[in-house]
């Protein structure tokens, strides 16, 4: 009953998980300067780590990172975009993080404005890309699925033999009691016949 609760829970959080790692979008903020010339340094420092490191190239060409500079008020700003799930973004702030310490991520939301008008227009995508969006977010769960799925068949395998082990505890434990009564009564009536 417990491995059972258990289970359920799992499945509940890991669905959950994926529900809301859906609408999951960040970008991460490398490096910022007031002086243009300094962040274009760093921004360049930063596509060539990307360019040399495997890890980071790999992960730039399968989510299809962009590396851009942005202007914030005063600030330049060296950004990684689009983080659409947790374990890319963690990936990401182990392999910089040696390299640029002052990493961090924001959440953000794409905006698009129309001359004066401070308007929000939703950002509307193409057939091809939802579904590129649905098979990358198929093939995330899919892997958590498998790996829970075997924890499960792994952890019911545990649960039979223990039960099973058990059984035959008890088993040898009534047998051994069996024993050491008819034991014991022998002795008694040895006893009984030598007084």
């Amino acid at each position: 009953m417990q491995l059972f609760m258990w289970m359920l829970c799992s499945i509940t959080l890991l669905f959950s998980d994926g529900v809301s790692s859906h609408d999951f979008s960040e970008k991460l903020i490398v490096s910022a300067s007031k002086s243009e010339v300094t962040a274009n340094n760093e921004l360049l420092k930063l596509k060539v780590y990307f360019i040399e490191n495997p890890t980071t190239r790999l992960l730039q060409e399968k989510y299809d990172l962009q590396i851009e500079m942005e202007k914030l008020d005063n600030y330049y700003v060296a950004v990684i975009k689009p983080i659409n799930s947790l374990s890319l973004r963690n990936e990401l702030l182990i392999s910089l993080t040696p390299m640029f310490q002052n990493i961090f991520f924001i959440d953000y939301k794409e905006r698009i404005f129309k001359s004066n008008q401070k308007m929000s227009v939703p950002k509307y995508s193409t057939p091809l890309a939802k579904k590129k969006k649905e098979v990358s977010y198929i093939n995330e769960i899919g892997l958590q699925w498998l790996v829970l799925l075997l924890l499960s068949v792994v952890g019911l395998i545990l649960s039979v033999r223990n039960r099973r082990k058990i059984k035959k505890l008890s088993k040898r434990q009534k047998n051994l009691t069996v024993e050491q009564n008819k034991i014991e009564k022998e002795i008694k009536k040895l006893g009984a016949e030598d007084a």
